[in-house]
């Protein structure tokens, strides 16, 4: 199985290009690959994404 790093520049372009309350179900999809451990970040990433981590939660 393939695994992907995924760093903050990534996930602050897809919060700005896909509003959640526009795409919900593309969301969904971005949550279920965090959940299914095939994208995953370092803690510096989930640091820098403090402002948005209503919207990151704790992937």
């Amino acid at each position: 199985m393939k695994k992907y790093v995924i760093d903050s520049s990534s996930l602050m372009q897809f919060e700005q290009r896909f509003p959640k309350d526009i795409r919900p179900s593309l969301w969904e999809e971005i949550y279920k690959l965090f959940e299914e451990n095939m994208v995953f970040s370092v803690r510096a990433v989930y640091e820098e994404l403090e402002d948005s981590q209503e919207l990151w939660k704790d992937y």
